[in-house]
């Protein structure tokens, strides 16, 4: 009898420890949204889904979030499912994104980027061969008018980037499925 509730203990232990929730957060750009949960794509580039049926708003004012939005997400995975506790969101700025952005060269010495003007006219920096003409912001793509200069020739063209994170200090755009990451050049 002592054999069969010693068993019988130590399967409700197992059973405790597997669905005791674990803790976690997740921020991200909002991809998706349901009245159920919400979907986000963060800066690795991972996409996440989190309920959102019990969450709790902590930090909004209002009573939800929008596509293209920044949100981090503090979650609790119960049963293998990822549930909300509450969540933060950062609304895309797009004044934020005006100014001198560059990034290490690969494999090179000095950095290389371009200039955002608010009137929607772009400039390159430290690249003679790539240069940005205008941009403009779309939900959460970067779109800039380019044109490459090589070889004698200009070629013309559109890159449309996604916006993985925005804030004051970084910028890290996915040209397809390049990340590219970013830092604000400071006057």
């Amino acid at each position: 009898m002592k054999k069969i509730f010693v068993v019988v203990l130590a399967m409700m232990g197992l059973m405790t420890s597997c669905n005791q929730a674990v803790e976690k957060s997740v921020t991200g750009v909002v991809c998706d949204a349901t009245m159920n949960g919400v979907t986000v794509v963060t800066v690795d580039n991972d996409t996440v889904f989190v309920s959102t049926l019990d969450a709790k708003d902590a930090g909004y004012t209002g009573n939800s979030f929008a596509l293209n939005d920044t949100l981090t997400v503090d979650y609790k995975v119960m049963d293998g499912i990822n549930v909300a506790e509450s969540w933060q969101v950062k609304p895309v700025v797009a004044e934020l994104i005006i100014g001198a952005w560059t990034k290490p060269i690969s494999g090179m010495d000095g950095e290389d980027g371009f200039l955002l003007a608010a009137d929607g006219k772009a400039a390159s920096i430290n690249s003679a061969t790539l240069v940005y003409k205008t941009w403009k912001r779309e939900g959460d793509k970067l779109i800039m008018d380019i044109e490459s200069i090589g070889n004698g020739q200009t070629i013309a063209s559109t890159d449309t980037m996604n916006v993985l994170k925005l804030d004051k200090d970084s910028l890290i755009l996915n040209n397809g499925g390049m990340i590219m990451r970013y830092h604000r050049v400071r006057e």
